[in-house]
């Protein structure tokens, strides 16, 4: 008997397929198969989306591979219109396969290497209208300079998850939801941790700023505490530190006094804190000394004849951002011979650093060096230069590009 129910494995593609479109892009090889308007390849969004008004007849179908010259370096003069520099800035440097028949191929544009990645698809998903996304405080939670148990702890006070009456009263697990010390307000994760009278004469005790922005709502008044913000005291060890073992102080004296009927003054309690706060600071491994540094006197090193040495280097204003790169080319006894430089568009500081090698190969050979030493200080780049890598990876064609030109070298 059939139903009007569709598959739920059909269900579920139709769901991610909004966020499968918005993760894939072309990755261009000889540009065959890509319409240089409507399709995502540059790493930036659809050209279209930044072009207002009407395309002539036939302009919209046009493909990257009709816009290529011999050398594979774009030729804009067959548009009906000239480009302004903020898309000729997104479309960048042109990365095709101009030396071998590659075909276009589909990458995973939210992943470095180009392959799908179920964690970069999850985080995607998450950003996709309908979806609520993540809060930043858990990241900077995690990253907090304290035990792992007391991490734990705040990012539970952050959900408002730690077993304080408000909550058991509201799971019906107790009678009361008000404080068993001070019986005047509800005992909340805020009251517990800066409103109960308790709280605030233990924070008088550790330091008397800590209290001056409990207006803040609780996850903001923990991250400003943790955060460096309050000037340390004549302690030796960072208020940033002392923060979460006070927190967690606190937390376990009510314990003591809910289960034991056992409460330490919070002069006392402030004591017994400090030293596991110590404690911790002189043992963390993130507290280690400083290293000696060592200055190393940099220069350009000669060599032997009949080799000529490039420099290059590329670099970009953020990341991904505005990108250039150049370099030069001189013989064995320093002596100039080319150099080159151009702007790259928007693109990443390892992606300038590639072009910068291959733009700077491109000239040796035009000038017939073929015994060439290469001279650069991207190890990035290098390790994509040595290992191997998918064609679906961003950059593969550059990449492939650059192998393809040192082999042609002595």
């Amino acid at each position: 008997m059939f139903t009007s129910k569709g598959s739920c494995v059909w269900g579920g593609i139709k769901k991610g397929f909004v966020t499968f479109q918005k993760g894939t892009k072309w990755n261009v090889k000889n540009g065959h198969q890509i319409n240089f308007w409507s399709d995502k390849w540059n790493g930036q969004g659809v050209i279209r989306n930044c072009i207002e008004g009407p395309l002539n007849v036939g302009e919209d179908t046009t493909k990257i591979c009709d816009l290529i010259n011999e050398d594979g370096e774009w030729k804009f003069d067959g548009l009906s219109f000239v480009l302004p520099p903020t898309i000729l800035d997104l479309i960048g440097p042109l990365p095709t396969l101009h030396f071998a028949n590659g075909d276009d191929c589909i990458s995973w544009s939210e992943s470095k290497s180009g392959k799908f990645c179920s964690k970069s698809a999850y985080n995607l998903a998450n950003n996709s209208p309908g979806c609520d996304s993540p809060n930043p405080i858990w990241t900077k939670i995690w990253n907090i300079n304290t035990l792992p148990k007391i991490q734990n702890f705040l990012w539970l006070c952050c959900q408002k998850k730690i077993a304080c009456n408000e909550v058991l009263f509201k799971r019906h697990i107790t009678f009361s939801n008000l404080c068993p010390i001070c019986f005047n307000e509800p005992k909340t994760v805020e009251h517990v941790l800066r409103d109960c009278e308790y709280a605030r004469e233990f924070w008088a005790i550790v330091h008397p700023n800590t209290l001056s922005t409990s207006g803040l709502t609780l996850d903001a008044w923990i991250l400003h505490n943790v955060s460096g913000q309050i000037r340390d005291l004549d302690r030796q060890i960072p208020h940033s530190i002392i923060f979460p073992f006070a927190c967690w102080a606190l937390w376990h004296n009510r314990n003591k006094f809910v289960f034991e009927q056992n409460m330490l003054v919070p002069k006392d309690n402030c004591e017994a804190m400090l030293i596991n706060a110590t404690e911790y600071f002189y043992i963390s491994r993130k507290f280690k000394s400083p290293s000696q540094s060592r200055r190393i006197m940099v220069k350009w090193e000669p060599l032997t004849n009949p080799f000529y040495k490039l420099n290059t280097d590329g670099s970009s204003l953020g990341n991904p951002g505005k990108a250039s790169a150049g370099g030069l080319i001189r013989d064995h006894l320093g002596q100039w011979i080319e150099g080159y430089s151009r702007k790259l568009g928007t693109l990443t500081s390892t992606a300038a650093e590639i072009w910068g090698l291959h733009d700077g190969l491109e000239l040796a050979l035009k000038c017939n060096i073929m015994k060439l030493y290469v001279d650069m200080d991207a190890s990035a780049a290098i390790s994509l230069l040595q290992s191997e890598i998918s064609p679906a990876h961003p950059w593969s064609s550059v990449i492939f590009d650059c192998r393809w030109r040192m082999d042609r070298f002595e």
